[in-house]
């Protein structure tokens, strides 16, 4: 809550005039649709990394146990 209020009060500041209620809670939407886009993406990068070296090991693991399963069948 305190971000928000401190966005609200960074909207009032900047916006003036006579429409500056409206104009207030309109900036105070497009900052927190700002702040939740944001973090949506951060989520997805993450998530995709992270998915992403899971299976990087996974295929190396299963490079890994194949090949000594091999090795050790030929000796």
């Amino acid at each position: 809550m305190t971000k928000l209020s401190v966005t609200y009060a960074s909207c009032k500041i900047r916006g003036g005039g006579g429409g500056e209620d409206d104009g207030g809670k309109a900036c105070v939407i497009r900052n927190t649709i700002e702040v939740v886009v944001v973090r949506v993406v951060v989520v997805i990068v993450v998530v995709v990394v992270v998915v992403t070296l899971t299976i990087v090991v996974v295929v190396v693991v299963v490079v890994v146990v194949s090949s000594s399963s091999r090795s050790s069948t030929m000796y």
